[in-house]
């Protein structure tokens, strides 16, 4: 029977350990970065069906092993390039104003109050039924069922809403609300429940004051530049560069040890890779690293970006600086492959082409590090492990077994074992745990934290698919202490309501605002009233506050009149510190030619406390035989 590059006619592996050496170099951008961003997307890649299967059977028959091996992963490397791409599209448009969609979040924490909590807080309080208003204070607790703190915010790139509130009984008690603008760079506030009118600030004056002329026109450079990002780079040039360089390290590879059908043990199942193991050493990562220079060297889009969009340098700048790195580099060839480095790199790949973890094994100038991370799947058994070891030193060891049903929902846990310690074991248990809507994250299922020497902590997870739900009962040593639940959403935003300057109540930054145009001690007033009567205070409490609110706010506007300009210190409020009228002639003359400051009498170093020098109540300071000798 005849065989194609170790693939027989009838869809059998041939088992065998092939080495092969690249004939032609691809040019790399490299760096060791680039390769574990692809290998960690890699790892969590899925891919489970038909025509995978025979597209991988395929290029197993029909590609060298480093050829292949650059295969397997520039599907990986592409589906990232294409996600992020389509990210900064969105962000790019919402920017400049194109967008017909604006992102809009929307958080709520809410504490619903058990009769326990109610209980324990009232005895931590010291609360007596003899002690006065005891039963005021002891009814607005009693009368709490839930408290919740949420925010919500919107925006369209160049602008920003954000409002931050609290809740007493699913009623609204406060709320506070902000809106930034960058062009013009404004910012405005308010609480509506005490005035539904925004106070004001123009921040693009005092940036002007603050910065130099040189800085403000990098500033404006930036907010014209951040309004059009696709002016510096495109997505599609984004996504062409992401996925040219994050290959760098895979086609850097020129030698790959292939086998096929390779048995793997993870946790309880056994199952079958291919395995593609390399070997790396300093001559490969400054294979790599050279490669990366030469790259980023004739890069016709990075000269663009630098050049032409930020004018940053001039085109003869900008090859000169090329030149000079790709020839710097060479300098370090023989430094890289002196380097006391030594491992390999084993990627798992299942028959649909799919990478199912790696290995690595390294020496590092006689550190030894080995971590490894696998996942397997066996019929309705989901495995997997992940370890790290450093000079034979357990840094941590992990265990995936659970199973999944027909609804893809998974069942088992996650176990950590850190420093080969059973004490420092951490286990995270979950039940029906299931992805509702992919591309918000939202999940389902109920996921158990296990910690010795603590009870157990269960976070219950929900979704309808529209929004996330996490909530926790709260119960210690058989006490109820309520419960706490995180809702969560991610939505279209509707159109941006920015509040117009002749409207709002606006201030100088650099001058301390008049807040009683703004707001008047009444409209203060009854919003305290109505926040304490929300809360459960009786309207008759709340009057005697408002009455109390309402002297002391009157107190306060005159205890301002002392800090009049035009107050008399003349007046007949007598402070008892001996400066009145009679004793202190505020007509005196200071410019007196009888009062020379320059006198060389005058001596600053006389003792003012000694005996020989004393005011009186009967010194004269009109005298004009004063002297200070």
């Amino acid at each position: 029977m005849s065989e194609m590059n170790g693939y027989t006619p009838n869809g059998d592996f041939v088992s065998g350990v092939e080495t092969v050496t690249k004939r032609k170099k691809a040019p790399i951008i490299a760096g060791v970065t680039a390769g574990v961003v692809a290998l960690g997307a890699g790892g969590g890649a899925i891919a489970y069906n038909t025509s995978d299967f025979v597209k991988n059977q395929v290029k197993l028959a029909t590609l060298s092993p480093a050829e292949y091996y650059t295969w397997v992963h520039e599907d990986t490397s592409k589906e990232i390039a294409k996600k992020t791409s389509e990210t900064y599209k969105q962000l790019a448009d919402s920017l400049a104003g194109k967008s017909k969609k604006n992102m809009a979040a929307d958080y709520t924490l809410t504490y619903k109050v058990s009769d326990d909590a109610k209980e324990m807080l009232i005895d931590e309080m010291g609360i007596d039924s003899s002690m006065e208003d005891a039963d005021v204070i002891i009814d607005v607790i009693n009368n709490v069922k839930t408290i919740a703190i949420g925010a919500s915010s919107s925006s369209d790139g160049n602008n920003a809403l954000a409002n931050v509130f609290l809740n007493w009984n699913d009623e609204k008690l406060v709320s506070f609300e902000t809106v930034s603008c960058m062009d013009p760079m404004q910012m405005f506030y308010r609480i509506p429940e005490l005035n539904e009118q925004f106070i004001g600030m123009d921040l693009s004056e005092a940036l002007e004051t603050e910065m130099d002329s040189e800085e403000m026109e990098i500033y404006n450079t930036i907010i014209e530049k951040s309004k059009d990002l696709e002016s510096i780079v495109s997505a599609k040039e984004l996504e062409e560069m992401m996925t040219k360089y994050t290959d760098i390290w895979f086609k850097s590879v020129e030698e790959v040890e292939l086998e096929k059908k390779e048995e793997v043990k993870i946790g309880d199942i056994k199952t079958e890779y291919t395995t593609l193991t390399v070997e790396i050493d300093g001559g490969f990562l400054y294979d790599v690293c050279s490669n990366y220079v030469k790259e980023v060297s004739k890069d016709k889009t990075i000269k663009k970006i630098v050049c032409d969009r930020l004018e940053l340098v001039d085109e003869d700048e900008y090859e000169e600086t090329m030149d000079t790195a790709v020839e710097s580099i060479k300098e370090y060839k023989d430094s890289f492959k002196e380097m006391d480095i030594k491992g390999e790199m084993i990627t798992y790949v299942d028959a649909k082409g799919t990478v199912r973890g790696y290995k690595i094994d390294m020496d590092n100038d006689g550190t030894e590090v080995n971590g490894e991370f696998i996942i397997g799947k066996e019929k309705d058994k989901v495995c997997g492990i992940a370890s790290l070891t450093v000079d034979e030193e357990e840094i941590f060891n992990a265990t995936l077994d659970a199973t999944v049903d027909k609804n893809d929902a998974y069942t088992g846990e996650i176990e950590v074992v850190v420093e080969d310690d059973e004490d420092n074991t951490v286990a995270v248990e979950f039940d029906k745990f299931k992805v509702e809507n992919k591309e918000k994250s939202y999940l389902s299922g109920d996921i158990t934290l296990v910690v010795p020497d603590i009870d157990p902590i269960t976070v219950k997870l929900s979704s309808d698919g529209k929004s996330q739900k996490i909530g926790y009962d709260i119960n210690f040593d058989g006490t109820d202490f309520g419960t706490i639940e995180l809702e969560y959403s991610v939505n279209d935003a509707k159109k941006l309501d920015i509040p117009d300057t002749d409207d709002a109540f606006m201030i100088d930054v650099n001058d301390t605002p008049d807040l009683s145009e703004y707001i008047t001690e009444e409209k203060l007033s009854e919003f305290v009233v109505d926040v304490l009567k929300k809360i459960g205070l009786s309207e008759e409490y709340c009057d005697l506050i408002a009455d109390e609110l309402a002297g002391s706010l009157d107190d306060l506007g005159s205890y301002d009149d002392y800090y009049d300009d035009d107050y008399n210190w003349d007046d007949e409020y007598d402070y008892d510190y001996d400066w009145d009228d009679e004793d202190f002639d505020s007509d005196y003359d200071w410019d007196d030619e009888d009062f020379d400051w320059s006198d060389e009498d005058y001596d600053f170093e006389y003792d003012f406390d000694t005996e020989d020098f004393e005011f009186s109540e009967d010194f004269d300071f009109s005298d004009s035989e004063l002297t200070f000798e």
